[in-house]
């Protein structure tokens, strides 16, 4: 593993300098110079993917992932901060011969946006979740219906007496019950409780309902001029194809598209977005705090 004590202490000083551009640095020039004497077959990779680079995602692509695979394990960096830097540097420098001596694009040459909006369908499902049983407020047991809960049943072989006739004919005390007349309930076996009937004494049941999901992306573009985001919920089609089609004279590329979901239970219209709704854009000069949590 080549040791790069030195570069990263130079790295940490030179972002310590507002004025500076922290993409074209002599310590990101070095660690690309080596990655591309690593991987001569980079500059290829890279012009196959600025052909889609509106669509397809940098950060998921061959490029990204072999220079943070590099790092990784030739240099021992594996913080995403600089992996980003790096990375990001090539991608807006994609026909650089020698990092270490030609003119580069940097930092103060670029934008980064994004752009948050809901997908065009809310996708449904059939569900099932356990929940606490009504019936027996997930004790998981109820009275027992035979006994009235109490446990005990009037003795059969005395018919709740106490007592029996011998052989003789005589009374003598009811070996069934010891004379009380009352015996432990059969079906609840003396407890005065049963397993609760709607739950068979689980405490939970089954219980179906549909599940409404909404996509929410957020697509995050590094361009070298401002991308146009006016008027985009006047148009019918989907946000995203109408940021294209507004875009389409401009080079831009495509860094990450993020997915979550916003979700609800049976009832649809308990959303909060709508589909093919804007939710947030924003776009700036590409900053530090920019390659460090929104990239």
């Amino acid at each position: 593993m080549i040791k790069f004590t030195n570069i990263l202490n130079e790295m940490s000083e030179v972002n310590d300098n507002s004025k500076t551009d922290f993409l074209d640095t002599p310590v990101n020039r070095k660690i690309l110079s080596l990655i591309l004497k690593s991987h001569p077959e980079l500059p290829v990779k890279l012009k196959d993917y600025i052909r889609h680079s509106d669509t397809k995602q940098y950060r998921k692509e061959y490029v990204y992932r072999k220079i943070e695979d590099f790092m990784n394990t030739k240099l021992g960096i594996s913080d995403s901060d600089i992996i980003n830097q790096v990375a990001l540097f090539y991608l807006i420098n994609p026909f650089v011969g020698d990092p270490k001596t030609e003119e580069m694009y940097g930092s103060k040459d670029i934008y980064y946006s994004f752009i948050n909006f809901t997908g065009d369908e809310v996708e449904e499902y059939d569900e099932e979740e356990n929940e606490e049983c009504d019936d027996c407020s997930g004790y998981g047991y109820e009275d027992c219906d035979y006994c009235e809960s109490d446990g005990i049943e009037e003795c059969g072989e005395c018919e709740g007496i106490g007592e029996v006739e011998d052989d003789d004919g005589d009374l003598v005390t009811c070996y069934g019950c010891g004379g009380s007349g009352d015996v432990d309930c059969d079906y609840c076996g003396g407890s005065g409780e049963v397993d609760c009937g709607n739950c068979d004494g689980r405490t939970i049941v089954p219980k179906e309902y549909i599940k409404y999901d909404l996509p929410i992306y957020t697509t995050r573009f590094i361009s070298f001029q401002k991308l146009d985001y006016e008027d985009l919920d006047e148009y019918i089609d989907s946000p995203i194809s109408s940021f294209h089609s507004q875009n389409e004279e401009k080079k831009y590329f495509l860094w990450v598209k993020d997915t979550e979901y916003e979700s609800v239970r049976d009832d649809k219209n308990e959303l909060v977005y709508d589909e093919n709704e804007i939710i947030e854009t924003q776009q700036n000069k590409i900053s530090i705090y920019d390659i460090k949590y929104m990239l």
